[in-house]
């Protein structure tokens, strides 16, 4: 390895660098004819504070839970078994 003053002055001595093509996309996508406007923070927190008449919904169709079928049953896997052939199966380049 090279003395550490040897490396300080490679440092400082520096390099030129090549040009690089960049494509910056970073910036927001802002629709056209949108419009910035100051809102009435006070205002807004007012009327949130305001009672509601919030009702609950009559019905509800809750769809969270898994759609199994009728008849559905769960068994022992056969991935170890597969994980095992493959690697014994040459390639055809082979």
């Amino acid at each position: 390895m090279s003395h550490p003053d040897e490396l300080i002055n490679d440092i400082q001595k520096g390099t030129e660098l090549k040009h690089a093509e960049t494509l910056d996309k970073s910036c927001p996508m802002i629709e056209k004819g949108a419009t910035v406007h100051q809102s009435n923070r006070k205002q807004l927190l007012q009327e949130v504070e305001q009672p509601h008449n919030l009702q609950h919904p009559e019905c509800t169709k809750d769809r969270s839970s898994p759609m199994i079928e009728e008849g559905a049953k769960v068994g022992k896997t056969e991935r170890p078994a597969l994980l095992n052939e493959i690697r014994h199966v040459k390639s055809p380049a082979e």
